[in-house]
């Protein structure tokens, strides 16, 4: 005759007993699972591409998104173990009378840790299997998304393509990395319980302390008599809801940095837009001691300007740097077409001849509102004093202990309308003549894509070599000019600026899916505590009716009970969510389009709002089921 298990029995009758939690509990595990499947399942999508290409995968390559796998898997296994923990720990809690008749009559420790044990093999039996499943459908809608989004970029096409791969390591992997969260989120509760001294545990004597909570007089003088006891009660079991706020705060974190990120990928495509320009021709000196010819310039615009509607405006490039402050500055200078410096200098009053500085900047501010400035105007009068930053044309010799001095001698407070890449370099300077080693062109048509093969043919007519490439010179090409290491760059804004949204939105919708998916397994937690709690405490309620409080009394007392909860949640999250929002920020800048720092106000208000009204409902709907209750029946009743 078999020997029943009796802590196994223990255990899936409490599973039956306690449903909601139980259900609570389930869903905080297959979510934590789900989201293991799918980051597996992603890396797995991301591995049969890189082998599709047809060229070996380096090891570097394969560290690094396991390397990024790992880190994910790690902050999913450290939120589980937080909410899944404190589950375990609730219900052991709620049981510690339990635990203490069943070690009256001779249960071991090793039984009783046995129950709790039981219980999250139970569990993550039955939620890892549902949690794989629902990881492979997450994963296959994503990729889904991600592959449509990625073909509306021109230069991708159907080239591109994330597999759909059920790789059964990386599900096993995920399953197992699952099963011992799930044990060692049990672990730690259970030992704990076991132990408990049988009697301390019969009369829940280790939970009665001596100890006297000060509140602030506030709270009583505010709210009466109900917002003192709320305020004593949040003291009394501060560490009941400890979990509670720690899970609210991982999600403000994760939400605030995930906004951040996207306001900053937004921001920066919104400062390097140009309104009214549909495509760009570039031509370098590459690594060339040589500059472009005046007359090579000349002749590829007037071919340029042969495309049938089409605005053609141009200027030379060439990028230096220079000390203001304690950093160094990039700086570009430039020449225009003779009508455009005309009116240059004509705006800043100087004569013929003159240098002058383009004084405007863009400050971004904490709103995310862009506003002029103009903080170079002291240069006016004194030399500058350049190092040169690029390796195109004569001028590329000039260094920082032989700086090429450029005198100021005007300013223009706005940006010339034929004058673009402020954003970049936002400190630039106007001269009358200078040796060319960049050339930029910018065009405004209606047919981007058409100038563009348009631009193709023309540098076909006097260099070799495709775009982004050095040409060899060719003295049968067009012009006849025995020009070495050139290069171009040809491309139509428009689909860059596809490109450009394309990519803020995958970003954003892995980071918001992962942030979510996150929030919602702290979500089960904040539940399943504020019901349990609420239940526990039936008696109290049952009490304080019976001396006079009333139903609306009761209703105030918890509201604040919530309050307070979700304010110390704020309290930790927004600060948190702030300092991760401005390393997010300070990532993410980039060296030639620099913003102030953009406060995410928009997810602050939701996340404050969100916070209030999670803690708020829960409360309300776990009370609202103990009015049915007789006051009377549940003061007899023995928890």
């Amino acid at each position: 005759m078999n020997t029943p298990n009796i802590p196994a029995i223990l255990s899936l009758q409490q599973l039956k007993t306690a449903k909601k939690r139980t259900i609570w509990t389930l869903l905080g595990i297959a979510l934590s699972v789900a989201m293991l499947t799918a980051v597996n399942g992603f890396v797995s999508s991301v591995f049969a591409y890189m082998d599709s290409l047809g060229r070996p995968v380096h090891f570097g390559e394969r560290v690094g998104f396991l390397v990024i796998a790992g880190v994910l898997g790690s902050v999913i296994a450290v939120a589980s173990v937080i909410v899944i923990s404190n589950a375990f720990r609730v219900s052991a809690g709620e049981r510690t009378r339990q635990f203490g008749i069943l070690k009256s009559v001779g249960a071991t420790r090793a039984q009783v840790r046995s129950i709790i044990m039981h219980e999250a093999m139970y569990l993550g039996a039955a939620a890892i299997p549902v949690g794989v499943a629902v990881g492979i459908a997450i994963n296959f809608f994503v990729l889904g998304i991600i592959n449509n989004m990625i073909r509306t970029i021109a230069h991708t096409g159907d080239d591109f393509f994330l597999p759909f791969v059920i790789n059964i390591l990386a599900l096993l992997a995920a399953a197992v990395a699952a099963f011992a969260v799930v044990l060692i989120s049990a672990y730690l509760p259970a030992a704990k319980a076991a132990r408990h001294p049988a009697v301390a545990a019969l009369f829940h004597s280790d939970d009665v302390k001596v100890k006297k909570f000060r509140t602030l007089g506030i709270s009583r003088l505010i709210f009466g008599v109900e917002g003192h006891l709320a305020a004593k009660q949040m003291k009394r079991v501060r560490r009941n809801y400890r979990a509670t706020v720690l899970s609210l705060t991982i999600s403000i974190v994760l939400l605030l940095a995930s906004a951040s990120l996207r306001d900053n990928l937004l921001t920066q495509w919104n400062v390097m837009h140009y309104d009214g320009i549909d495509a760009n021709v570039v031509f370098n000196s590459r690594r060339s001691a040589i500059d472009i010819p005046p007359e090579l310039i000349a002749a590829v615009t007037t071919r340029l300007k042969e495309f049938p509607g089409a605005v053609v405006r141009g200027y030379s490039h060439t990028l230096f740097s220079t000390e203001i402050g304690d950093e160094r500055e990039p700086v570009r200078v430039i020449t225009v077409s003779p009508e455009l410096y005309a009116e240059v200098i004509a705006a800043a009053g100087v004569p013929y001849g003159s240098n002058v500085i383009i004084n405007v900047r863009n400050d971004t501010d904490v709103m995310g509102i862009t506003r002029q400035t103009h903080p170079f105007g002291h240069f006016v009068g004194q030399n500058m004093y350049l190092a040169a930053e690029t390796s195109f044309g004569t001028m590329s010799h000039y260094d920082i202990w032989n700086p090429l001095a450029v005198p100021i001698h005007g300013q223009l407070r706005y940006v010339p309308e034929d004058i673009l890449f402020s954003a970049f370099i936002e400190l630039s300077i106007i001269v009358p003549e200078f040796p060319i080693g960049s050339y930029y062109w910018f065009i405004t048509t209606d047919y981007a894509d058409d100038f563009v093969a348009h631009a193709f043919d023309v540098r076909e007519e006097y260099f070799h070599g495709p775009a982004g490439l050095a040409f060899e010179p060719d003295e049968h090409l067009r012009g006849g000019y025995g020009f070495s290491n050139m290069s171009s760059w040809i491309g139509s804004l428009d689909a860059r600026a596809q490109e450009i949204r394309t990519l803020t939105n995958i970003i954003t919708l892995l980071l918001y899916g992962f942030a979510a998916m996150l929030a919602l397994i702290a979500l089960t937690n904040v539940i399943s505590t504020i019901s349990t709690n609420t239940r526990l405490r039936a008696r109290e309620f049952a009490i304080l009716k019976s001396v006079g409080m009333t139903q609306s009394g009761l209703g105030r007392m918890l509201a604040l009970e919530s309050l307070i909860s979700s304010t110390r949640a704020l309290l930790f999250g927004l600060p948190l969510g702030m300092l991760a929002a401005y390393g997010v920020y300070v990532g993410t800048q980039m060296d030639r389009v620099r913003f102030g720092f953009i406060i995410p106000w928009q997810m602050i208000i939701a996340c404050v709002v969100g916070v209030f009204v999670v803690t708020f409902v829960t409360t309300r709907f776990s009370v609202a089921r103990l009015r049915k209750e007789s006051v009377v029946e549940t003061i007899r009743a023995v928890v």
